[in-house]
């Protein structure tokens, strides 16, 4: 596996650890009293954001990264013939 899969694959097994612990969160709401579920709430959303915003930068790096110009650069061999062609030129 590349580390793009790798990096894809480590945040969906989060998420699912993430679904795991919000559930026996909201089956135990009563039991841990309102403030603290609330609070273990709104921890596990925010952790849910990072992780969805990890995976949304990493999907636009890879897709901003394949658009890119299929033309090969020019080789630095030529530069000295460019400078000189530049020069004559101008």
């Amino acid at each position: 596996m590349n580390r793009r899969s790798s990096t894809i694959a480590v945040l969906g097994l989060l998420l699912i650890g993430l679904a795991v612990c919000l559930k026996q969160t909201l089956d135990f709401y009563e039991d841990f009293g309102a403030s603290i579920s609330t609070a273990f709430l709104a921890a596990e959303a925010l952790l849910a954001a990072i992780i969805f915003a990890l995976a949304a930068l990493l999907v636009r790096r890879k897709f901003s990264k394949s658009s890119r110009s299929t033309r090969p650069k020019r080789l630095e061999a030529f530069a000295p013939l460019r400078r000189l062609l530049a020069a004559v030129w101008s």
